[in-house]
């Protein structure tokens, strides 16, 4: 009975010393993930509706790829009336 027990007692502690090891990598991946956000820009298209362009960099530079991205955007008057609400995905 003791060895299952000391085994048990082992993977427990190599599933740990794994979890730590994805945590403190996956927070040292974070500080290589860098936001720029560039110049708005609006246009008029040729029906009258207003455009408007926000480059948004993300420059990923860490150990894990952004393969689902999802932005959200939220547009609403100065009394907090929703105008707007779309999802984007990347």
């Amino acid at each position: 009975m003791k060895v299952p027990i000391r085994m048990l007692g082992i993977a427990t502690s190599v599933i740990w010393v794994l979890l730590i090891a994805f945590i403190v990598l996956a927070a040292y991946s974070v500080t290589d993930l860098r936001f720029n956000v560039d110049e708005p820009q609006f246009n008029t298209d040729s029906n009258g509706q207003l455009v408007l362009n926000l480059p948004l960099i993300i420059d990923n530079g860490g150990y894990y790829s952004l393969k689902e991205f999802q932005i959200s955007t939220l547009f609403s008057n100065v009394e907090g009336l929703e105008i707007s609400r779309a999802d984007t995905f990347i």
